[in-house]
C-alpha cells in the first residue's frame, strides 16, 4: 500500500471507529451471557432449515459431491432473501466455452457472451448493466472460496474456469452481505473442487461448430492429513463471427491440511492466459443481412486483448475456538496484467499486486432458548503497487489527430491506486424456532487514485466512506416452505478507469459513489411435484454509474452518474415434475393420490426460469422516466427434458426475450424481440459400489432455427432513432458434444 493511500485508510477508519464499537458491543455482550453448550451444528439444526435448501441435482452425484452442496444450500437456506445454488451436475451437464452458459440460467442474471467467449456481459438487478463487456467488469462482487477477486480496477473474469467448480452461490444485493459485497448486484462465490469431492483422475474433452474445442485433466484426492486438487484445461475457437478468435489455457489448484480437529488450512493457486480478437458491434441492418462479419472498424485495426499471465494466490486457514466458536482467516495475492486495443488506442495495462486479506469471527449461541448466530468480519483489499497504465497510438486509430494512428506514440501514462476496506457485523436471532430475524451493518471505505503522469502532471485522490445496514426476516411454513424478506442499503464506489477521463489527459471526473435502498420479498421451497425460488425487489438509487458510447470513438465509453432511477425486478426459478413412471400413493381402487419425486424413476421435468427487469429514470431533466438502455425487460428461459434412471436425458429449450426494449437512453432505438430453439441429449453411466470407472457424455444443439438476434447491446447517448452499432450479434445454428471419463 503506498504511504498516501495508507494515511487514507487509517483517517476513514478512525473516524468510523466510535459507530463500529457502538455495532459491536451487543455481539460482545452475547458471547459472554451464551450458553456454551451451544454448537453450530445444533443451531444449524433449527426447524426447516436444512429441508428447505434441499436442492434438485439433473444427474446422480458422488456422496462427497452431495454432502457439499447440500451443506452449502441449508447456508443460503440462511439468508432472508434470494440466494441460488449452481451444483456440480448443471455445471458440467452442457458445454463450458464460458460463464454466460452457465450463469444465464439462473434467476436475476444476465449473461451473454459478445461472440462465444469469455467477453461477457454480467448484470444482476441492473448492477453494471451498462458497462462494456471488452472491459474489466463491475458491480458484481467475485470470490473464490470466500476470497474477494476485488481490485478498484473492477474484477477480472479470466481466472475462474467453469470445470474446475463444484458449485457457484448467486446472492444478489444485500444477500451477499456476509461476503462483504455491498454492491445492488451482489455477490457470487465460486466454488472450486477439492481433493474431497473430486477423482484422482478425470478428463473431459469438448468439440463443436466454429472451430470450438475445449479439453481438461484433473486429479483430487484425500491423502491422510492432507487433500489436493489439481486441474489443467485449454480452450480454442474460431467465432460464428469474423475476427472473433479466442484462446486460453488455465492451472487450478489448492491444498488443504487438516492440522488438527479444530485447525484446517487450504492454499489456493489458479493461473490464466487467454488471447482474444473483438469483432465489436453491428447495426441492426448489418446484423439482419451478414450477422458473421466483424465491425469494420474493429477488423481493420485488429482489435484484440491479451491477459498473458493472470495469477491468483490465496489462503483460508479456519481455527474452531471452542463448540460456540471459530475464526476464520484468509489472504490473497492478485495480478492481471494486459495489453488490449479496443476503441482505437493501444492500452498497456501493466496491473500492480493487488493484496487482500479476511477475517471473520463465527459465534452461534443459546439466549434463553433462542438461537443466535453472530459473525463480525473485515474485509480488505489494496493495490499495493500502483498500477501503470500506457495509452499508446495505433494504426487506423481514427478520431482527430494523425499522431495516435502512430503505433507507439505515447497519448497518456496515468497511474492507478486506491484499496476497499469492509468492517461488518451480522446478527441471526431466531424469534421463534421457525422464525429468524437477520441484522447487519457494514461501515466502507474506498480509497480511489487516478494520476496523470504524461502529457500533463495531475493527481487526483478521493476516499468514497460510507455505510450500509440490512434488516431481514425469514419464516419456515414448514419443513420444505420459507418466506423471506429485506431492507438494505447498497454503495459502490466508481472504479479507477471511470474516474479518469478518456483520450482527455490530465482530466478526472468526479465521480459519486452510486447508493441504492431495497426491499426485497420472497419465497423457496417445495411442494409435491413443484420446486421453486422466488423473489421481488424494489431499489431506489441515487447517482447510478451508468456508461455510455462516447460519441466519434468506436469501442470508447464513458462513465456518469445518473439522476435519482429506479430499480425493481421478478426472479423466478420453477420446476415441474409434470410425468414419473411410478407414483408413491394410491387410493384404494389404485388411482394415484400423489407424485413424490423419486430419481428412481423415469421422469419428464419443466425447468423454467423468468427475471423481469424494469429500471427507469425517475424524473430525469434530459430523459424524464425514460427506461435504462442494456438489457431485456423481460427474459425466460425453459428447459423441457425427460430422464432415465440409467443416466439417459433428452430434452428441449427455449431462450426467449418477449419485447423489445431500448439501445440509447433517449428511447429512440430498440433491439428485437427473439426466441431460439435448442435440444439436448445425454447419458452419465450410473456408478455401482465398488465401481472405479465413470464416463459420461452429451450432445446439444443451439439456436436450432439459425435466428438472427442481438444477444446483447452497448447503450449510447441518443440515437436518434436511426440505426446505430450497438447491437452484439447472437451465434447462430451451432452443435457441441462432449466426453468426460473418470475414476
Amino acid at each position: 500500500m503506498s504511504p498516501r493511500s495508507s494515511r487514507r485508510h487509517s483517517s476513514a477508519l478512525a473516524g468510523a471507529a466510535p459507530l463500529l464499537i457502538a455495532v459491536l458491543a451487543p455481539f460482545s455482550a452475547t458471547a459472554q451471557t451464551a450458553d456454551s453448550s451451544a454448537t453450530p451444528q445444533a443451531a444449524a439444526a433449527t426447524a426447516g432449515e436444512a429441508t428447505v435448501a434441499d436442492v434438485v441435482v439433473s444427474a446422480p452425484q458422488s456422496s462427497a459431491e452431495q454432502s457439499s452442496e447440500q451443506r452449502a444450500a441449508a447456508a443460503l437456506a440462511q439468508v432472508p432473501g434470494a440466494a441460488t445454488l449452481v451444483t456440480s451436475s448443471e455445471i458440467r451437464q452442457n458445454s463450458t466455452a464460458n460463464l454466460a452458459d452457465i450463469l444465464s440460467n439462473q434467476p436475476g442474471v444476465f449473461a451473454q457472451s459478445t461472440s462465444g467467449g469469455d467477453a461477457i456481459r454480467l448484470s444482476i438487478r441492473g448492477s453494471g448493466l451498462t458497462v462494456n463487456p471488452l472491459a474489466v467488469s463491475r458491480g458484481v462482487a467475485t470470490y473464490i472460496d470466500g476470497l474477494p477477486i476485488l481490485t478498484p480496477t473492477g474484477m477480472p473474469p479470466e481466472l475462474v474456469e467453469p470445470l474446475a467448480l463444484s458449485s457457484i452461490e448467486i446472492m444478489p444485493g444485500a444477500n451477499a452481505f456476509q461476503l462483504g459485497a455491498l454492491t445492488l448486484g451482489g455477490g457470487i462465490n465460486y466454488i472450486p473442487y477439492t481433493g474431497y469431492n473430486s477423482s484422482p483422475f478425470q478428463a473431459r474433452f469438448e468439440a463443436g461448430s466454429f472451430g470450438y474445442s475445449k479439453g481438461q485433466i484433473s486429479s483430487g484426492q484425500v491423502i491422510g492429513p492432507f487433500d489436493y486438487y489439481a486441474s489443467f484445461s485449454g480452450f480454442t475457437l474460431n467465432g460464428f463471427r469474423q475476427h472473433s478468435q479466442d484462446s486460453n489455457v488455465r492451472f487450478d489448484g489448492n491444498i488443504g491440511y487438516q492440522v488438527t480437529p479444530n485447525l484446517e488450512t487450504r492454499f489456493y493457486l489458479d493461473f490464466a492466459h487467454e488471447y482474444m480478437k473483438y469483432p465489436y458491434t453491428l447495426t441492426w441492418a448489418q446484423l439482419q443481412a451478414n450477422p458473421t462479419q466483424a465491425n469494420a472498424t474493429a477488423a481493420k485495426a485488429d482489435w484484440y486483448k491479451l491477459l498473458p499471465a493472470s495469477v491468483f494466490v490465496g489462503n483460508n486457514t479456519k481455527v474452531r475456538i471452542d463448540e460456540a466458536s471459530a475464526v476464520e482467516f484468509g489472504f490473497s495475492y492478485l495480478n492481471f496484467p494486459q495489453s488490449v486495443t479496443f476503441g482505437g488506442p493501444f492500452l498497456k495495462w501493466a496491473t500492480g499486486n493487488v493484496i487482500s486479506g479476511v477475517t471473520r469471527y463465527i459465534r452461534t449461541d443459546d439466549i434463553a432458548g433462542h438461537q443466535d448466530k453472530s459473525t463480525l468480519a473485515v474485509i480488505a483489499s489494496t493495490i499495493a503497487k500502483p498500477t501503470d497504465i500506457m495509452i499508446e497510438g495505433w494504426p487506423n486509430f481514427l478520431p482527430f489527430t494523425s499522431t495516435w494512428n502512430k503505433k507507439g506514440t505515447l497519448i497518456e501514462n496515468l497511474k492507478y491506486g486506491g484499496g476497499d476496506i469492509v468492517l461488518l457485523a451480522d446478527n441471526g436471532f431466531a424469534l421463534r424456532p421457525d422464525l429468524w430475524l437477520t441484522t447487519g451493518i457494514a461501515l466502507s471505505d474506498s480509497p480511489r487514485i487516478s494520476d496523470y503522469t504524461y502529457p500533463t502532471s495531475q493527481n487526483f485522490s478521493k476516499n468514497y466512506e460510507n455505510y450500509a445496514p440490512r434488516v431481514g426476516l425469514r419464516y419456515n411454513i414448514n419443513p420444505d416452505i420459507q418466506v423471506f424478506g429485506n431492507v438494505s442499503k447498497s454503495v459502490e464506489a466508481p472504479v479507477d478507469y471511470a474516474i479518469s477521463a478518456v483520450l482527455s489527459p490530465g482530466t478526472n471526473l468526479d465521480l459519486k459513489e452510486q447508493t441504492a435502498w431495497t426491499a426485497e420479498a420472497g419465497t423457496r421451497g417445495k411442494a409435491g411435484i413443484f420446486q421453486w425460488n422466488f423473489a421481488y425487489y424494489h431499489s431506489w438509487v441515487e447517482n447510478e454509474l451508468l456508461t455510455v458510447a462516447l460519441p466519434g470513438y468506436t469501442g470508447i465509453q464513458g462513465t456518469f452518474n445518473a439522476s435519482q432511477t429506479t430499480h425493481q425486478g421478478i426472479e423466478l426459478g420453477f420446476d415441474t415434475l409434470l410425468w414419473q413412471s411410478r407414483v408413491n400413493s394410491i387410493d384404494g381402487i389404485g388411482n394415484p393420490l400423489e407424485i413424490t419425486p423419486d430419481p428412481t424413476q423415469q421422469q419428464i421435468v419443466l425447468r423454467q426460469v423468468y427475471t423481469w427487469s424494469d429500471f427507469h429514470y425517475v424524473d430525469d431533466p434530459t430523459f424524464g422516466t425514460n427506461r435504462l438502455p442494456g438489457i431485456p425487460i423481460n427474459f425466460y428461459k425453459a428447459t423441457l427434458e425427460y430422464r432415465h434412471p440409467s443416466g439417459f436425458t433428452i430434452g428441449a429449450n427455449v431462450e426467449s426475450v418477449f419485447n423489445s426494449y431500448p439501445v440509447d437512453y433517449a428511447n429512440t432505438y430498440y433491439a428485437r424481440p427473439y426466441a431460439i430453439l435448442g435440444a439436448r441429449v445425454g447419458y452419465k453411466a450410473p456408478k455401482a459400489p465398488g465401481d472405479t470407472f465413470q464416463w459420461e457424455a452429451f450432445l446439444e444443439g443451439k439456436n436450432l432455427t439459425n435466428a438472427k438476434y442481438a444477444a446483447l447491446v452497448v447503450p449510447v447517448y441518443n440515437a436518434g432513432g436511426q440505426d446505430v452499432s450497438a447491437f452484439y450479434p447472437g451465434d447462430g445454428i451451432a452443435v457441441s458434444a462432449g466426453l468426460s471419463l473418470r475414476y
